[in-house]
């Protein structure tokens, strides 16, 4: 059961990538520097704010329409942060600066906080500063402030109704603790974590990402008494550098690893994750509108967009195609659906997209739905297919291009032999087409052990052999990914091999 869970795990993020991107919109700051954004903080429709690497302010009033820029005293660049008053604060590096008359003059409030860089979070209006030296807390806007019991290097510090929680990631202070008292007393909530990003939601709810000890996204819905880790993000490739939650119930992760780069969405923190763009870039910031269900997201270079949806309806977790006697076909299997039509089946001719076959969809619902289609008159060689979901109100969205060789050879990724083995065996897998390969080796906690990568495997069989000389007894795990020449995902699979000494 492990290992279909795994490789429906990774055959999802091929599939989260299957349909194209949705649509972003961007704002441009014509004439802004653009060059290093580093935070943005939405007030309303209308009024937006980001920081750049200038000792600069960017504000607009009128959604993006027009903007205009504010100097920044004593601070070079940093995170925003707005209470209800519209008092905005900037913290990073050398000082936490504070403006009451939205960006025209500014005043450090720093001053009886020890070290020089900062980061600065706001909870109704109660201001919390971290540096080297722990957690400090205001509750008069910055004038003072009071060291908690916290004081453990660089917190990340979130809070909900009940509690503040805190995380550390440095090597000696792996725990995650929250305290019910503002700050004197912590207890921990995990053991062996190593928590790269996390948020609280509402009363009770965290999700949290992890990429030591124990790999992979978690949430509580009991502010950490109890876990549950999802099927989602399982490997340390997946780095997760930014979680949040829209006034609208939809989760958002910012992924930022060599695997699965973007952002992503799900109605459910531990089901249905979906990529819905900036998969291109290396930097990004994420943030949304707190009064709307709005997502923004900061590009360096390019600028500020937005996205309001509608979020991709149909949760494809399975999109795969074959050749079978004297015609393809091809398979796909749906999460969930929101107001699906059915999907138009297409094939390439020449540079056009033809329409081959229309397969009824379920409407909207919450099961796992499978379907299939016989292309009966495939072309000799390389055929390309895409899907056209379409929504009842005539919306639709395509998914990308799968390739299938008719008349040669199936993907696939065999037992590995001998298995049981010792030292050393022999993995094989077959190609439909010309790809470049990567295949990795994990132990049994997800620890990755070797990697194998090649670029022009050619079509047909081939091997690799893997030695485990210098490792224990026990079970292991080997993955394949396959790109084409058009760096297109094509093939994901897994096995399980056991090493006996």
């Amino acid at each position: 059961m492990a290992k279909i869970m795994r490789v429906i795990f990774y055959i999802l993020f091929f599939a989260c990538s299957c349909f194209a991107q949705d649509e972003w919109v961007l704002i441009s700051p014509s004439g802004l520097a653009v060059n290093f954004i580093s935070d943005i903080e939405v007030l309303n429709a209308d009024t937006i704010l980001f920081t750049n690497n200038l000792q600069q302010l960017h504000i607009t009033e009128d959604g993006g329409e027009n903007w205009y820029s504010k100097a920044v005293d004593y601070i070079p660049t940093g995170n925003i942060s707005v209470d209800s008053k519209q008092n905005i604060y900037i913290s990073g590096l050398q000082a936490i600066v504070k403006s009451t008359d939205f960006g025209n003059t500014w005043t450090r409030i720093d001053s009886t906080i020890p070290e020089l860089e900062y980061g600065l979070s706001i909870y109704q209006d109660t201001l919390y500063a971290v540096n080297y030296t722990g957690l400090y807390i205001s509750s008069d806007y910055g004038s003072s402030w009071y060291h908690t019991n916290y004081t453990k290097p660089w917190p990340g510090i979130k809070r909900n109704q009940k509690y503040i929680f805190a995380s550390n990631i440095l090597p000696a202070h792996l725990n995650f603790e929250r305290s019910s008292d503002n700050g004197q007393t912590w207890i921990s909530i995990t053991d062996g974590f190593q928590v790269t990003a996390y948020d609280a939601f509402n009363e009770n709810e965290l999700l949290l990402f992890s990429n030591w000890g124990n790999f992979g996204l978690f949430y509580s819905d009991d502010n950490g008494d109890s876990w549950t880790k999802t099927d989602y993000f399982q490997f340390p490739e997946y780095e997760i550098r930014g979680i949040t939650k829209s006034i609208g119930e939809r989760y958002f992760l910012k992924v930022t690893g060599v695997e699965g780069k973007g952002i992503y969405t799900s109605t459910s923190p531990t089901t249905g994750w979906k990529y819905i763009g900036f998969g291109d870039v290396n930097r990004t910031v994420m943030v949304l509108d707190n009064q709307r269900d709005i997502l923004y997201v900061g590009v360096d270079g390019e600028g500020i967009y937005y996205y309001s949806g509608p979020y991709t309806p149909v949760e494809l977790i399975r999109y795969s195609g074959k050749a079978v006697g004297l015609s393809v076909i091809l398979e796909w299997q749906t999460a969930s659906e929101a107001n699906n039509k059915g999907f138009e089946i297409e094939r390439k001719s020449g540079d056009s997209w033809l329409k081959i076959g229309f397969a009824e969809g379920n409407g909207t619902t919450a099961d796992t739905h499978h379907y299939s289609f016989i292309d009966k008159t495939p072309e000799p060689g390389i055929n390309e297919y895409r899907l056209k979901q379409i929504d009842f109100d005539g919306r639709f969205i395509y998914s990308e291009a799968l390739t299938v060789i008719f008349g040669s050879y199936e993907y696939s990724l065999n037992q590995n032999y001998p298995n049981p083995f010792n030292p050393s065996t022999t993995i094989s897998f077959t190609l439909q087409e010309e790809c470049s390969v990567k295949i990795r080796i994990y132990d049994a906690n997800g620890q990755l052990i070797e990697t194998h990568t090649k670029e022009n495997y050619s079509i047909g069989r081939h091997e690799i052999n893997f030695d485990g000389k210098n490792l224990a007894s026990g079970v292991y795990l080997y993955r394949i990914e396959a790109s084409n020449k058009k760096n297109i995902s094509v093939f994901f699979d897994m096995g399980k091999m056991v090493l006996i000494k």
